[in-house]
């Protein structure tokens, strides 16, 4: 190897390094900087709360509405979930009424626990 091509090599590492930083950054840029944070498990970048979920989303529902109350968040990747683990507060979201502070929801994905 000729040593322009170590010095290419070591050009390309640091490149790749300082994109990783900076994807780092901006991630938790997002995270410390979201509208109306509410309490969960701190996030990885790339994978979010993924390695905490595993085989077992039902039970990590459960333990999670234990820690953190009946309504926490979740990243999954860079995307932002809200949990609601309350028929009342699900209520609230999706119910048709004018005194509701939330916007109408298309679709309701349920989950059984």
């Amino acid at each position: 190897m000729s040593f322009a091509s170590i010095v290419s090599m070591v050009d390309l590492i640091t490149i790749i390094k300082a994109l990783i930083f900076l994807y780092v950054l901006k991630y938790y840029y997002k995270y410390f900087t979201r509208k109306s944070p509410l309490p969960g498990p701190f996030p990885l970048p790339l994978i979010g709360n993924l390695h905490q979920i595993r085989l077992n989303p039902a039970q990590y529902a459960k333990e999670h509405r234990k820690k953190y109350g009946d309504m926490y968040e979740i990243w999954v990747g860079s995307n932002r979930f809200v949990v609601l683990s309350h028929p009342s507060l699900i209520h609230q979201i999706y119910a048709p009424n004018t005194k509701t502070i939330f916007f109408p929801r298309s679709e309701i994905k349920w989950v059984n626990i």
